[in-house]
């Protein structure tokens, strides 16, 4: 099964770079050549954190940090000031840290641990118990880290993120921070990758349609494993439309499976916010299930009315349309099919 946990909560927050001296000695120079190479600053593994501190005896720091939860802008928290750029919105950009605490149960040992950041703006170096896992570049584009191989179990992880602003994307405000929202994913070693499933509907005419669909699988074992598909497509009735199953072996990373449906009766014509039913296989192996929506929905826009459907219409100050946009009545696609492998 993949299970999903929001990692929004509790992040400890330092805007502005830290600065330290590096050491002249050549014992840190040589740990700092492993695996875990942070050994000083926010991306070590034991560096301290708190927002305030009466302890005696323990070192006090100079930084300020607070505790936060995602998304969060720090760069929209600043006041307008005409000697910055107007495009960014007479704001002023800097770095920032952001660092979370977190401990993971043994019974986790055999899984694959990723963890998905929505989006981060700017750019982004990403720390885990002090040994350096991503960098990443683009505020608008969401991106996956595995730290299957890092973390541990049973105690406390430190989760670092160095957040760069200094590139800029746009002529607007882009904001910085971990803007966007942050999840911690499980799944079994054998699993569908993390945007591996892929649905497209093609109208053949006359009410008639081709649903095909591309399942990517990986295999984080080191041994070979056998694995089932099943795809259904559920009609609004609850019915089977159309259905497939295919078995095979995974030897190595990652292997894509293709399916096509041909649905009885053409798809349903489904309401944008009516949910369609969906049907779940499970069998006495590890199994978990990709749901998508599947229907059509006949649509139009009008210069009168705007964006017309059967659910309504949605007036609009305006939109940017290429000249080759055509904005006729359509099928749009919203798709019902679940996916489950064993």
């Amino acid at each position: 099964m993949r299970e999903k946990i929001s990692f929004d909560k509790e992040w400890y927050f330092h805007r502005g770079e830290i600065t330290y001296k590096e050491p002249l000695t050549k014992g840190f120079m040589y740990v700092s050549a492993k695996t875990e190479r942070a050994h000083i600053g926010p991306a070590s593994k034991d560096y301290r954190l708190y927002t305030d501190c009466f302890e005696n005896n323990i070192e006090h720091k100079g930084e300020l940090w607070k505790q936060v939860d995602l998304p969060h802008d720090y760069v929209i928290e600043g006041v307008p000031d005409a000697r910055y750029n107007c495009a960014l919105g007479f704001l002023h950009y800097d770095n920032a840290w952001y660092v979370k605490k977190f401990k993971l149960g043994k019974e986790d040992q055999k899984k694959r641990i990723i963890l998905l950041f929505e989006g981060i703006a700017s750019a982004a170096v990403i720390w885990l118990n002090g040994c350096l896992m991503k960098r990443h570049f683009g505020g608008y584009t969401s991106f996956e880290v595995d730290i299957t191989d890092v973390v541990k179990f049973g105690e406390e992880n430190t989760l670092s993120v160095y957040v760069s602003t200094q590139e800029h994307e746009g002529w607007w405000y882009e904001g910085g921070g971990i803007y966007r929202h942050v999840f911690l994913i499980k799944t079994a070693l054998l699993s569908v990758d993390l945007w591996g499933v892929y649905v497209k509907p093609i109208y053949l005419g006359d009410e008639k349609w081709r649903v095909d669909t591309v399942v990517t699988l990986r295999n984080d074992e080191v041994r070979e494993k056998e694995f089932e598909i099943k795809g259904t497509i559920i009609d609004a009735a609850g019915k089977v439309a159309s259905h497939s199953k295919i078995k095979g072996k995974i030897g190595g990373k990652e292997i894509t499976i293709l399916q096509s449906f041909r649905p009885s009766g053409g798809l349903p014509t489904i309401r944008i916010n009516t949910s369609c039913v969906q049907r779940y296989f499970q069998t006495a192996l590890c199994w978990m299930n990709i749901p998508q929506s599947l229907g059509s929905e006949p649509f139009a826009w009008i210069r009168s009315k705007g964006f017309s459907s059967t659910t309504g219409t949605i007036k609009s100050k305006g939109f940017a349309v290429m000249p080759i946009a055509d904005c006729s009545v359509k099928r749009f696609p919203i798709i019902s099919i679940g996916i489950k492998f064993s």
